[in-house]
């Protein structure tokens, strides 16, 4: 994942730790049913998202399409033509839970792939590897200095 992208996503999900009050103590649901969905659900999800009232999107490097949302502690990347894993999406949701230590930061990533099933899972485990080093440094801007 190029540079640019990765600073895009740290600076957006920053950001929403800001305004992150709520509490996750579960996986949230995957948006479809399945994993795998329609050329027609995946645009209906575009849609869906382009259309939430504080809504962020823009184009970012690599043919993908990254939108979010402080109300929601929600980030979706779409892909574009010419991604080899499009047409995908992936949700990264900000989930924060309390523990006798302090509050406990993480990412709940999930994502639909209308395309390429081993392009998808290479583009989620790029995700993986980046919510990792997000959520190390989320944990240490809250440990006491």
């Amino acid at each position: 994942m190029q540079t640019r992208l990765v600073t895009c996503l740290c600076l957006a999900l920053v950001g929403l730790l800001g305004l992150a009050t709520a509490l996750a103590d579960a996986s949230i649901a995957l948006r479809f049913p399945t994993v795998q969905i329609s050329v027609d659900q995946w645009s209906a999800y575009l849609t869906e998202v382009k259309a939430l009232p504080d809504a962020r999107c823009k184009d970012a490097p690599s043919n993908q399409y990254i939108c979010d949302s402080a109300s929601q502690r929600t980030i979706w990347v779409f892909t574009r033509e010419g991604h080899p894993a499009h047409p995908a999406v992936s949700r990264g949701i900000m989930v924060i839970q309390q523990t006798p230590q302090g509050a406990m930061l993480g990412i709940d990533r999930s994502g639909h792939y209308a395309g390429s099933r081993a392009a998808f899972d290479a583009w989620m485990k790029e995700f993986a590897s980046l919510d990792h080093r997000q959520v190390a440094q989320w944990q240490s801007m809250l440990q006491p200095k």
